[in-house]
């Protein structure tokens, strides 16, 4: 099926290398930020996240990047048959090119991760997960520059690179503020999301675990509960 039903929008997926997965439905669902009025989706895809954020955040303009052109075509479609069309829209570029005039409240992304590993022969499917466009070094350094004074970047990786990121954070003067400790199930650290601010108001990070699955498969209450205003139906 090439159509994933959302609860008030419709992804189109066929076409796309990355379908709607697992990591974006819990990283549009944990993001937060009081009342945005700029977001930015780096490597939107087929659109889900930046749709998310769009049903999430009533007021906010949301800008999705994407360098890959037939996701970014199809991104359009999706945003342009949802009810939030005008709030959203789609650069089919590659975000290290951009410059933008006004800087954003918030700054998304479920970046590519594989630094080391083995490429997929499918070319946009190896630009999706692999770092060949866009590095974590660059992500951070751009958060930077474009982000507001007390803007935030919210990102989802694998738990190994939590502590590179932690690290060009020091060297870009982010700071890491929130870490959520995402468990595929109860003994399986499978991802971390990772929030950074450009301004620190706060005194520590705080850091929390939240369980996808439980150790016999089935999605958690917790999980259920978190994701309950996107999913078309119960899980």
């Amino acid at each position: 099926m090439s159509v994933f039903k959302f609860k008030k929008f419709d992804i189109e997926q066929q076409g796309c290398a990355q379908k709607v997965g697992t990591d974006s439905m819990v990283l549009g669902a944990f993001a937060e930020y009081k009342d945005p009025e700029r977001i930015l989706d780096i490597g939107t895809g087929n659109g889900v996240i930046a749709l998310m954020m769009a049903q999430k955040f009533r007021n906010a303009e949301i800008t999705g990047v994407e360098i890959q052109k037939e996701c970014a075509e199809l991104a359009h479609y999706n945003f342009d048959n949802s009810r939030f069309k005008d709030r959203v829209c789609v650069l089919n570029a590659d975000v290290n090119n951009c410059v933008f005039t006004k800087k954003f409240d918030l700054i998304i992304s479920n970046p590519p991760f594989f630094e080391n590993a083995t490429e997929s022969s499918r070319i946009e499917r190896t630009t999706a997960r692999h770092q060949t466009t866009l590095n974590l070094f660059q992500l951070m350094y751009f958060a930077k520059n474009n982000l507001n004074v007390q803007g935030a970047i919210w990102l989802i990786v694998p738990q190994e690179s939590t502590k590179k990121l932690m690290d060009y954070s020091n060297e870009s003067g982010l700071v890491l503020t929130k870490r959520i400790k995402v468990l595929g199930k109860p003994t399986h650290h499978k991802r971390d999301i990772l929030v950074f601010v450009k301004t620190n108001i706060v005194s520590s990070c705080t850091s929390r675990s939240f369980v996808i699955r439980d150790s016999e498969g089935n999605y958690t209450e917790e999980y259920k509960t978190k994701t309950i205003d996107f999913h078309h139906s119960r899980l």
